[in-house]
């Protein structure tokens, strides 16, 4: 499990889980994306927390048959 603690406008945060939940590789943990909450010295700006679970926890070119 990653756990990613994004910072950046709204607009930029929408952008990056848009991006991730386009990799197949990745899946989110679904319940696991929080509200994406204002900074509150700088409103412009927000966070998130993400978790994130590779769909394969073996390498690419490592075969899950080869044991």
């Amino acid at each position: 499990m990653i756990i990613v603690n994004v910072s950046g406008t709204r607009k930029d945060i929408r952008w990056m889980i848009k991006n991730i939940s386009r990799n197949k590789r990745i899946s989110f943990l679904v319940p696991d994306i929080s509200n994406i909450k204002r900074n509150e010295k700088n409103p412009q700006y927000s966070h998130v927390l993400i978790k994130l679970q590779r769909e394969n926890q073996y390498h690419p070119r490592e075969s899950p048959y080869e044991k």
